[in-house]
């Protein structure tokens, strides 16, 4: 990156200034080298990483939210309310979306706590399966239930570190039943 060269370097000012102004940036000819064409590649991906948060977008499982959109004490009880199925299940993520489901100014807490709530509610149902299932094969299944709640854990700690870093958290199985 050191030898980019007078071109890179003027592609990438273009580059930012077509990014400052919301302007796609097109160029009339390829890069002249590969350098030239990492500076641009480099630039373009910045460019697009510092585009605003628009709430979830496509398929990303986490889309980094900018410091204003989602509040300190926003992004501290969305942690609490991922933690809180560790110990209380689905009651807490429950009455977090219920007070704040009316008011567009907490979407990002009303995101989280419907992606708890509907974390919580399939663990729910699985563990209902997996009583019925131990009970069938006479205990052999109990293991499983271990397994399953380890990996919940661990899942509530991972899902309340991002939502203190303001991150949107989709758990990577959970039924969304509450849209």
């Amino acid at each position: 990156m050191a030898n980019v060269g007078r071109r890179g370097v003027r592609r990438l000012r273009e580059l930012a200034a077509c990014a400052a102004e919301s302007k796609p940036f097109l160029t009339q000819a390829a890069p002249a080298t590969d350098s030239d064409a990492a500076v641009v590649a480099v630039a373009a991906a910045k460019a697009t990483t510092e585009t605003k948060w628009k709430g979830n977008q496509g398929m990303n499982d986490i889309n980094q939210a900018p410091a204003g959109e989602a509040g300190s004490e926003d992004r501290t009880i969305a942690m609490l309310t991922h933690l809180s199925g560790i110990l209380f299940g689905f009651i807490v993520p429950l009455i977090i979306w219920l007070i704040n489901k009316d008011k567009p100014e907490k979407a990002y807490l009303i995101d989280q706590s419907k992606e708890a709530l509907n974390f919580n509610i399939t663990l729910l149902l699985v563990y209902v399966a997996l009583f019925v299932l131990t009970v069938v094969t006479l205990g052999l299944a109990s293991p499983l239930t271990l397994l399953v709640w380890l990996g919940s854990i661990v899942l509530f700690i991972i899902a309340g570190l991002k939502a203190n870093g303001g991150a949107t958290y989709r758990y990577p199985v959970a039924l969304r039943l509450i849209k």
